[in-house]
């Protein structure tokens, strides 16, 4: 049972960082886009910064799994 939860646990985790770098690319895209036009698009700067700070925090080993 808890093997199945560990498991499931990994598989969300898998799919929110796929998500995550799939939104990455498309905000990457649109800020190189926009600034070829000559119009920076600091609201999707942001979002990426964000989304970045979000992978970094959910890829981090827990301290609670090394005690």
């Amino acid at each position: 049972m808890e093997a199945d939860m560990t498991l499931e646990r990994e598989n969300q985790l898998v799919c929110e960082l796929q998500r995550i770098d799939s939104r990455k690319r498309e905000l990457i895209r649109q800020i190189v886009e926009a600034t070829l036009a000559g119009k920076p698009d600091n609201q999707a700067a942001m979002e990426l910064d964000r989304l970045s700070r979000l992978k970094g925090n959910l890829t981090r080993p827990s301290l609670s799994v090394a005690a």
